[in-house]
C-alpha cells in the first residue's frame, strides 16, 4: 500500500512536470499538435529524475512506441492524453504490469532530443520543480 505522503508527491511532481511539458511544446512549434505527442521520452525523464531527486525509486519505462515512469507498481504517465485519456495525469495501479507494459530499467536515457536539450531545459525550467 502506498502512503498518502508519497502519492501525494508523486502527484505533486507529475503535474509540475505536465507544466513543463506543455510550456516546452508551445515554445517549440516545431513539435506534433496532438496534445504532448512526441514527449513522453522528455517529460518521463524529466519525471523520473525529480522523484529520484525526491528520494524515491522510480523506474524509466519504455514499450514498443511510448515512455512512462513506474514506481511502486503504480504507472505514472504525464503524457497519455496524446492517446486521448481525458485526465492530464494518469496514475493507476495495474494488477499485472506486464504483457503490453515491457518495464526495463535504465540507467541512461537514450534519446538525442534529451542529449541536446538537457543542459537547456534544466536551466530554462527547473524553477517548475
Amino acid at each position: 500500500m502506498i502512503s498518502q505522503t508519497i502519492l501525494n508527491t508523486i502527484k505533486d511532481t507529475a503535474y509540475r512536470v505536465r507544466y513543463f511539458g506543455e510550456l516546452f511544446q508551445k515554445s517549440h512549434p516545431c513539435t506534433y499538435t496532438i496534445e504532448l505527442t512526441g514527449m513522453c521520452g522528455i517529460c518521463s525523464y524529466f519525471l523520473f529524475k525529480t522523484l529520484k531527486e525526491k528520494k524515491l525509486s522510480p523506474v524509466f519505462s519504455i514499450n514498443d512506441e511510448h515512455c512512462f515512469v513506474m514506481l511502486q507498481g503504480l504507472v505514472i504517465d504525464v503524457t497519455a492524453t496524446q492517446f486521448y485519456l481525458k485526465d492530464k495525469i494518469f496514475i493507476k495501479k495495474l494488477p499485472h504490469p506486464t504483457g503490453n507494459w515491457i518495464v526495463m530499467k535504465m540507467r541512461y536515457l537514450i534519446y538525442l532530443e534529451v542529449g541536446i536539450l538537457r543542459k537547456i531545459l534544466l536551466n530554462k525550467y527547473r524553477e517548475i520543480f
